[in-house]
């Protein structure tokens, strides 16, 4: 399995999205989705971009050139806050606190 394979399903499970949600959202098919986590078909350049965009990494990460996720220069000022105030936060108030924004962004 490609790093790129792997990654995709990773992120989408931290995500806690299924592949059909994932396809909804980069509005393709579910197979076609489902062809880039098994390394059946390799997603084009606007397609790589438009998944960083969705999971929120760089498209380095995504390829295995990078194994940091987040270019930190590249955050808006909102994640900059949001990433500083997790850092004071105990193991357990973080996945309590990231448990409910992965619920919000489902229904959104």
């Amino acid at each position: 399995m490609s790093k790129l394979e792997e990654r995709l399903k990773s992120l989408r499970e931290e995500n806690k999205y299924s592949q059909r949600e994932v396809a909804e959202k980069l509005g393709i098919s579910t197979s076609a989705y489902g062809y880039y986590e098994q390394g059946k078909t390799t997603p084009d350049t606007e397609m790589l971009l438009k998944l960083a965009n969705l999971f929120q990494v760089t498209t380095d990460y995504l390829l295995g050139r990078s194994d940091e996720k987040y270019s930190l220069t590249s955050l808006t000022d909102k994640q900059k806050e949001a990433f500083w105030l997790a850092t004071d936060l105990s193991d357990t108030e973080f996945r309590n606190i990231m448990t409910l924004v992965y619920d919000f962004k489902k229904r959104t």
